[in-house]
This record gives C-alpha cells, sequence and structure tokens, in this order.
C-alpha cells in the first residue's frame, strides 16, 4: 500500500492510542515501549492485526528491548474491529476438520522434522519439548524437565511391569525416563521420522518401541494399555476430532487405567503461529476438553502450569539465542537459518513466553479415569 504522509500520521495517532491502553509507546525509552523502523507497521497492523504485527517484526520493521513483556502488553489491547473482521474467515476455518491423516503428517514434518542438533541446542539436555516443572524447587532446565517427567510417573500411578502408550511422543525422552525410572513398558507413537529416529537410538536396549504412526490406529495394532500419556500432541488435533481422539484414547485403556493429557489451553487458534510455526495448530479451550471427555472418562485432577511454561519458554530462547552462532547460514531440512530464521523463532519464542505470563493461555495437565475419582485421591503437586 502507498503510504500517504496524512493517513501515516493518523494511523500512528490510532496506534499510539490503542497502545496506551496497554502502557506502551512508540519510541519510548522503557523496555517494553516499541521502536518503529518503518511506518508501513501502521497500514498492514490496521487491516491484518496480530498476524502483521509479527510479520512485521520478522522483517525487522519495529523492534523492542524485552518482546515477551511487549507482547503480554499488547495482547491485553486485543485487535481492532478492521482486523477482527478480516480474520473471521481463518477462525472460521479452525472448526473445519482440517487436521486429516495426511495433513497432521506435512504439520509434524514442517515443524518437528528439522533439524534435530537445533533442536537439541534450543531444548537443552533432556530434549523435551514441553513445559518442565518448577514447583519441586527447580532453578534450571534440566531439573525441572526431569521433575515434570517424574511428575508425569507419580499422576499415573506407575507400577513396574506396566504398559504405557506415549501419544506424540516427541523425541522420546519421557519414554525412556518412564522405562528406566519406572520400569514399565513403553509404545511411543510419532508423525515425525526425525524424531523416531531420534528417540530409537536413546531408547535402545530398553523395553521401548518408538513408531511413526497416527494416533487414530494404535488401536488397530495394539492391545489395551494400563497407562497412557499424551504430551504436546492435543494441540495438533483439531476440534473437529476432540470427541475421535478421546473415543480413541478410551478404546486403547483397560478399565483400571489412567490417562494424562498434558495440553496448553486457549481460546483461540493464532494466524502467525499457524502460518509460520505450526500449521493446523489450535489451542483447546477447557470446556471444549470436558466435553470431549463426557460420558468417557471422568476428570480425577486439572494441574495449571502457565506460569512454569513461561519460565520453561525463557530458557529456551536464551539457549536459542547463545547456540545461534553455531547455526548461522548453515542449511536445515527447511532451507538456511538466516536473518529472518532467527527474528521468527525469537518472536515465537518470546511471544509465546509473553501469553503465558500474562495469563492468556495456560497449560494443564488433566488426570483422567474410566471410573469416578477414588475416595481419598490426592492430587499430587
Amino acid at each position: 500500500m502507498k503510504k500517504i504522509p496524512f493517513l501515516t500520521r493518523l494511523l500512528e495517532r490510532w496506534a499510539q492510542r490503542r497502545l496506551a491502553r496497554a502502557d506502551i509507546i512508540l519510541n519510548g525509552s522503557r523496555p517494553w515501549d516499541i521502536e518503529v523502523r518503518d511506518p508501513q507497521l501502521f497500514y498492514r497492523v490496521l487491516f491484518w492485526g496480530s498476524l502483521a504485527f509479527g510479520e512485521e517484526y520478522q522483517r525487522g520493521t519495529w523492534d523492542t528491548k524485552d518482546l515477551p513483556e511487549c507482547i503480554r502488553r499488547v495482547k491485553t489491547v486485543g485487535p481492532g474491529i478492521l482486523a477482527r473482521l478480516i480474520a473471521y474467515p481463518f477462525h472460521l476455518s479452525r472448526r473445519l476438520k482440517l487436521q486429516t491423516r495426511l495433513r497432521a503428517r506435512v504439520a509434524a514434518t514442517e515443524h518437528y522434522d528439522l533439524d534435530n542438533e537445533f533442536y537439541k541446542a534450543k531444548l537443552g539436555e533432556t530434549m523435551q519439548y514441553s513445559c518442565a516443572y518448577f514447583g519441586w524447587g527447580a532453578r534450571e532446565l534440566t531439573s525441572a524437565q526431569k521433575d515434570k517427567m517424574c511428575l508425569i510417573g507419580l499422576k499415573l500411578e506407575l507400577k513396574p511391569g506396566m504398559r504405557v502408550l506415549d501419544v506424540g511422543c516427541g523425541f522420546g525422552t519421557l519414554a525412556r525416563f518412564l522405562a528406566e525410572q519406572f520400569n514399565v513398558s513403553v509404545v511411543a507413537v510419532t508423525l515425525s521420522e526425525e524424531q523416531a529416529t531420534y528417540a530409537r537410538e536413546i531408547c535402545a536396549r530398553l523395553p521401548v518401541e518408538i513408531r511413526v504412526m497416527d494416533y487414530r490406529d494404535v488401536c488397530k495394532h495394539y492391545r489395551p494399555f494400563d497407562r497412557i500419556v499424551s504430551v504436546g500432541m492435543f494441540e495438533h488435533v483439531g476440534a473437529a476430532f476432540y470427541r475421535a481422539f478421546m473415543q480413541c484414547m478410551y478404546r486403547c485403556l483397560k478399565g483400571d487405567g489412567i490417562f494424562l493429557l498434558h495440553t496448553i489451553v486457549g481460546r483461540a487458534a493464532d494466524r502467525w503461529i499457524n502460518k509460520y510455526i505450526f500449521p493446523y495448530g489450535i489451542l483447546p479451550a477447557r470446556s471444549q476438553i470436558e466435553r470431549a471427555i463426557r460420558g468417557l472418562f471422568f476428570p480425577w485432577d486439572w494441574h495449571e502450569l502457565g506460569k512454569d511454561y513461561a519460565r520453561t519458554l525463557r530458557f529456551w530462547r536464551e539457549n536459542f539465542v547463545a547456540a545461534w552462532p553455531r547455526f548461522e547460514g548453515k542449511p536445515n531440512k527447511r532451507g538456511i537459518y538466516d536473518r529472518l530464521f532467527y527474528r521468527t523463532w525469537t518472536y515465537y519464542l518470546a511471544a509465546s513466553e509473553g501469553l503465558f505470563a500474562g495469563e492468556h493461555i495456560s497449560l494443564c495437565q488433566v488426570v483422567l479415569g474410566k471410573h469416578t475419582k477414588p475416595a481419598g485421591y490426592e492430587p499430587i503437586r
């Protein structure tokens, strides 16, 4: 769009008034204030809202010293009326059955098959691409991730010899931890070939089977399990398939079994995240989970860990920035580790941190059983 001086000034005043609600000043001196480098930012945000806000950061037309805090504040303002209207078809489409088998595999390949070495540098020793747990006093990422895996094992009430299904197993480190620490056998499924390769290497000589398999096919190949765990996968299922997912888990679980669902919860899909990070991803609302389990599972415990995820993301971002010189300019399976990649992933990690810190989204661990909560059941924290 051609920039007209008068219109530019008008849009700048519009942006100033909206951002003032979040105590953000254009070209101000505080860490969370926004430095505007190109006024095209105002034109695009007027029409495209948060999608344009992220894209303009990628392009470098604006910056800030404290991106997580800036995003936390911006989110309290929300999009303008015009941007909301333009985004309506996108949000309407999220109700469709977009997460088909083919699209689910494409989405997994797009994000998770990028480069295992890159993920190792970002995620740290445990290779856990999910929220860590700081509730037991951990002060650094590795200990907090191990505490999270231990917490999951305790919530599942694991006993030696049990069979566990890990749905969306990531890089296999949870499966390995449960097998080693709780003496159980694990069937772990993922749609990512790169993750499966890594998982098979670290789980060698353990009672862990890694399969590249859609969750909808598990019941065709395996008898019911004693326990099921799904960490960070439900965000990829899609609202149209929530009930079908829960029905699959119900068939895969023994009558006296326990199912732990670890998922981000929110209100809607984010267009920028969908376009650049997680294709077809959508965050479930707690009410949607409750509807999906109705008549199948009884909720024994809801445990919110949103603040823990904000701390986790800060560690990931620090790891990413520290490791960047090792990757800059080198190829990956999606292209090159260039300046655009750096600003894209910086925005993704920092914006996510700000959303969790501001409680715009959260993380829940839900313990589910096929029967009502046992008398005297004490949630584990």
